[in-house]
């Protein structure tokens, strides 16, 4: 890929709560996630860390508006970066 973002959900409760929203677009119940939350949350803290080593962006998805207002920011400044003459 040309640019890596890495998504992050920071907080354990709204990470829960919106595997339970998802269930209202998905086949899988909400139980099948939150019962390896843990693993999940492990996971994902790995990935966090790791990228943030290798200088891969991390985007905290606590709120919508703001999490695409950042993420669009940073393919923005990636954009000018790899492409201004």
């Amino acid at each position: 890929p040309l640019f890596t973002y890495v998504l992050t959900v920071p907080e354990v409760d709204e990470h829960e709560r919106r595997f339970v929203a998802r269930f209202t677009t998905s086949q899988r119940e909400p139980e099948h996630y939150l019962s390896r939350i843990q693993a999940i949350r492990e996971l994902d803290e790995y990935i966090v860390d790791h990228s943030r080593r290798a200088g891969i962006p991390v985007i905290e998805s606590s709120d919508s508006a703001q999490t695409v207002y950042e993420t669009v920011g940073a393919i923005t400044s990636d954009l000018e970066r790899t492409f201004t003459l």
